[in-house]
């Protein structure tokens, strides 16, 4: 036998300073250790060719082998990741990220998209629907994601489409789910109630913080601030069991009011909320969100699943296509705001290409090309991240910034004490 290539001991400090974790990064499981155990795992871990052990290193090793820091000698991890790898870039669920508007009634201050005046016409509805009928037979899932522009500016055809996938997928015994990335303001009473017959089972929202801040950076084209009624909609939203993404872009300005905002949801509802930080402001800033994760912890927000993601970016996969309503085909949003397209829809909803050679670059793009990634004790959980930043370098490191990876098992640790703590009480 031999020690894992992913294994990572770390002390747990603010969570628990007399305790130390052994972390095994491939499966995300560990082990809590006091300081003598930690040592004696290390000096078992240094010479696991010996011929003889205690039974005290025994029960050790059993533990061990459990979390997958010790595997058979033959045990190729790099070959396990890239089987890993294909088994979901090839799997059974055709994604489509549909884009039925590029129009937005939002101007924030720092959005990367071109905000245009055009919508799905009835033609590109009907290349879509028939786009679906035949990727329903080939596929066992069908998932939609709403993005735009803002996709509520166009709720009627969302309506509509929304039914005829239903339909389709029904008759071909095909399950079909959809999510929506939306700035939240269009929503009302009547999209909300309406969102589970829409099979629509969570949003991504956007709250820049309390009202102070989150109404300088995202406000409406007349600059009037939208803070209120996004964040009642979020509310609303969650009264109806619909979960929510609660996205916040993060700065040195509004970095200290995050914990406000954190008490603005009530604490009920939190436990269907999923809190994600980005820094989209300015690259060269570093902001650690360790401290803000922990505390979304301790405020009853999910943090989100370390569990295996083979495949980080569904523009990645084989079985997934962005479609814009010029009839343009892309990988993902970031790619079609670098003029990446690489084909059409036909008008009986077959994928046409214009550009192959830019379609199977792309999609061949992996982590294992990369020397720095098959080297990095982090390919487990990072898997090469975007796509599109690798379409352009394959050696440049994707992974997400914000949090180390130290800090990343920690509050995986730290959120699953307390979820254990809360189901004790």
């Amino acid at each position: 036998m031999k020690k894992s290539n992913y294994n990572i001991f770390l002390k747990l400090d603010d969570i628990d300073s007399n305790k130390y974790a052994l972390y095994n990064i491939m499966y995300r499981k560990y082990l809590i250790l006091n300081y003598k155990e930690k040592l004696d795992i290390e000096n078992i871990l240094k010479d696991l060719d010996k011929s003889n052990f205690s039974s005290d290193e025994i029960s050790y090793l059993k533990n061990l082998a459990q979390i997958g820091a010790i595997v058979p000698n033959e045990y190729n991890e790099i070959n396990h990741l890239k089987v890993l790898y294909n088994q979901n870039k090839f799997n059974n669920t055709f994604c489509m990220l549909l884009n039925p508007t590029l129009d937005c009634n939002f101007r924030c201050s720092y959005c990367y998209e071109n905000h245009r005046n055009e919508y799905y016409d009835s033609d590109m509805i009907n290349r879509i629907i028939k786009l679906v009928e035949n990727k329903s037979n080939e596929f066992k899932r069908i998932e939609i994601g709403w993005f735009g522009g803002e996709p509520l500016l166009a709720i009627d055809n969302i309506k509509y489409l929304s039914k005829e996938f239903k339909s389709i997928c029904k008759k071909n015994n095909c399950s079909y789910e959809a999510k929506m990335t939306t700035n939240g303001y269009l929503l009302n009473d009547e999209i909300i109630s309406n969102l589970a017959n829409l099979n629509i089972n969570s949003l991504q929202i956007t709250l820049d913080g309390t009202k102070k801040y989150h109404d300088k950076k995202r406000h409406l084209e007349n600059g009037t601030g939208t803070y209120e009624k996004v964040k009642n909609n979020c509310i609303k939203i969650l009264e109806n069991k619909i979960k929510i993404t609660l996205r916040t872009n993060i700065d040195k300005e509004n970095y200290n009011d995050i914990l406000n905002l954190f008490t603005e949801i009530p604490y009920e509802y939190r436990k269907n909320v999923l809190f994600q930080a980005s820094n989209l402001f300015d690259n060269n800033e570093t902001i650690n969100f360790y401290l803000i994760y922990k505390k979304a912890i301790d405020y009853g927000y999910r943090f989100y699943d370390t569990g295996n993601m083979p495949v980080k970016c569904e523009g990645a996969t084989f079985n997934s296509v962005t479609i814009y309503p010029n009839n343009k085909l892309s990988f993902c949003s970031i790619a079609a705001e670098n003029n990446k397209f690489f084909g059409y829809l036909s008008d009986d909803g077959i994928i046409k290409f214009n550009n192959k050679e830019l379609y199977y670059t792309f999609k061949n793009i992996e982590p294992f090309e990369s020397n720095n990634c098959t080297k990095c004790v982090e390919l487990p959980m990072c898997m090469g991240s975007c796509v599109f930043k690798k379409f352009s370098d394959k050696n440049i490191c994707t992974k997400i910034k914000g949090l180390s990876l130290v800090d990343t098992i920690k509050l995986h640790i730290y959120n699953n004490m307390k979820g254990l703590k809360n189901n004790a009480e």
